[in-house]
């Protein structure tokens, strides 16, 4: 039998804590795949990232917060972020990530507007869009659970 040495920087539980976050990371890929099948990895992240960059003011600004917990943001509180700040975002090319936001576009997803882009208002109603945003919300959910699970004695 080959001696193991032991690994004292890894902590009690965190080999079970990283191979559950690896298990939930395939698994959202898988969701991505299954309510996007036309479309490739590329163009959901941009998308995604422009979701994320569109709504930041909802961190910084608690009746934004409160907005969207009731309701949908209005339209004059989506932010736009460039075709470059979104290629930083997602670690993309930035032809790349010009021709997904093309793409986006003219599926009616995003819309470029002064200062770069954003998403269109009834973006959850369009395509797969809730139903994926549900199933990703109940997967960050469960995957919150076996993690936390890991840290009991």
């Amino acid at each position: 039998m080959i001696a193991v040495e032991a690994e004292p920087d890894i902590e009690r539980g965190e080999r079970l804590r990283v191979l559950r976050a690896v298990e939930a990371l395939l698994r959202m890929q898988r969701l991505v795949m299954d309510h996007f099948p036309d479309e490739d990895m590329e163009t959901v992240t941009v998308l995604l990232t422009v979701a994320a960059g569109s709504m930041s003011v909802v961190h910084r600004n608690e009746a934004a917060h409160d907005q969207m917990m009731a309701g949908p943001l209005p339209r004059e509180w989506f932010r736009p972020i460039s075709g470059r700040a979104v290629a930083a975002s997602c670690g993309l090319p930035r032809e790349t990530v010009r021709r997904r936001l093309e793409h986006l576009e003219k599926l009616g997803e995003i819309e470029r507007v002064d200062g770069g882009y954003q998403l269109c208002p009834d973006i959850l109603s369009r395509r797969q869009n809730l139903p994926f945003a549900r199933a990703l919300v109940r997967e960050f959910e469960t995957v919150h659970r076996m993690i936390e699970r890991c840290d009991l004695p």
